[in-house]
């Protein structure tokens, strides 16, 4: 059974995924979202390849630095 995510849940990541492309480590965002930095990386990384799946290229320059 998944869990359906919120709309919270969906802003949560997308303020994570604006703190990245802005230049800010996974472990600022980790300290100030509350979560570790891998859970950080997970769910942030985890749209942006879903992006480039869905588009066939390497999306990493418009996601972060």
């Amino acid at each position: 059974m998944s869990i359906i995510p919120s709309r919270q849940d969906d802003e949560r990541v997308l303020q994570m995924i604006k703190l990245r492309h802005e230049g800010k480590s996974s472990r600022v965002i980790a300290e100030r979202m509350g979560m570790s930095p891998e859970s950080v990386r997970a769910m942030t990384n985890k749209v942006r390849n879903a992006d480039e799946k869905m588009e066939g290229a390497d999306l990493s320059a418009f996601y972060w630095q």
